[in-house]
């Protein structure tokens, strides 16, 4: 922290004594709330909140650098969170700091204007915020949300130019509903992305419904598979690249050797810095026994290609399994879940997507 804010931290403390005594209350409407975000053994901010009259309040705010991580990291993950919270609250972003420059109290609040460290992080994020001012309004906050979630300009476009909602896009994928990889997706293959965006996938139109019910399962499979990579690393300092090649198929590369066991029980490894192409292929035990020829017949010698199947492809007859082993023994790649455990996942994520907020709630919460 600068040397302000750590002379300050004391403050954070005595929040977390007051709420501690109070939050048994009934009435929590005007109670200060303290926050923080940490990773691995390190805090990089921490604030107080609260939602009164309607109003996302912040009382403290304070942020701290670590070599460990990027600069300003806890300044930005702090915004965040914040503008989530006044999002999800309020339906807004807009946010109020709260204090007296003068004999400030826990009651008062300590941030009488927005503190300089946000002030400068929005600068270089290309949004300006008042100097001395105590709000982010709305628009300046929706402005800072978006630059803070990081989607690519292509993405952006895309997003605009289907008349989906930046704002609550990006709110999904902070909420980790699904990730900037999987909107992207969604984006280029949908035939609906902004239905699909909003937790709505129509049953009725059957073929549509089909295409986007494979979509999302190509996504979650896709996210599994990264999971799995990154479970891989002894080195805590994985990099993965992947760009999607077509709805079911993705170029990935990793910055570490990575050593994996494929669905026939074998290693394998995955070269650092190499190029190789991955194809999603979720099917139940069924669907795998009727399409197993088409699905492990053609392989790109050129280039590894792994296929990544669901725990269904464990049960599949011998004959079916022997033919598989034959192609692709050494670039079969299972998961944990079936194909009816990422159908009940998806639609936990559909649901979550569709119970977002988009406007101001009617009624307290």
């Amino acid at each position: 922290m600068s040397n302000s804010d750590r002379e300050r931290l004391p403050i954070f403390f005595d929040y977390i004594k007051q709420y501690e005594a109070e939050s048994s209350r009934k009435d929590k409407g005007n109670l200060w709330i303290p926050r923080r975000c940490a990773q691995q053994d390190w805090v990089l901010s921490v604030w107080v909140y609260r939602i009164f009259n309607a109003k996302f309040e912040i009382a403290l705010f304070l942020a701290e650098d670590c070599l460990l991580f990027v600069k300003d990291g806890g300044i930005v993950a702090a915004l965040m969170y914040c503008l989530s919270d006044a999002y999800f609250h309020t339906g807004k972003m807009e946010i109020h700091f709260c204090g007296k420059a003068q004999n400030p109290t826990l009651k008062t609040g300590y941030e009488p204007v927005v503190p300089q460290s946000i002030v400068r992080v929005a600068r270089t994020l290309g949004v300006f915020i008042q100097e001395g001012s105590n709000v982010i309004p709305d628009s300046q906050g929706r402005d800072l949300y978006v630059k803070i979630t990081g989607f690519s300009q292509e993405l952006l476009e895309l997003l605009q130019s289907h008349n989906i909602d930046l704002v609550r896009t990006c709110f999904i994928v902070n909420r980790r509903v699904w990730t900037c990889e999987q909107v992207e997706l969604f984006v280029h293959y949908s035939h609906e992305p902004k239905g699909l965006l909003r937790g709505g996938i129509n049953p009725e139109l059957f073929l549509l419904y089909q295409h986007d019910l494979l979509l999302l399962r190509f996504a979650l499979l896709a996210e599994r598979f990264k999971t799995l990579l990154e479970k891989s690393d002894v080195s805590d300092s994985l990099v993965i690249e992947s760009t999607w090649l077509d709805m079911n198929k993705q170029l990935c590369s990793t910055s570490e050797p990575l050593s994996i066991e494929t669905a026939f029980r074998k290693p394998l490894t995955i070269p650092h810095n190499t190029s190789f192409n991955v194809v999603y292929i979720p099917r139940d035990l069924d669907e795998y026994h009727f399409f197993i020829k088409s699905d492990f017949a053609n392989f790109d010698d050129e280039v590894l290609t792994l296929l990544v199947v669901t725990k269904d492809f464990d049960w599949v007859s011998k004959e079916a399994r022997d033919f598989a082993r034959s192609t692709s023994e050494g670039r079969t790649i299972g998961i944990v879940d079936t194909l009816g455990e990422l159908d009940e996942e998806i639609q936990k994520r559909l649901y979550q997507s569709l119970s977002t907020r988009r406007s101001p709630p009617e009624r307290p919460e």
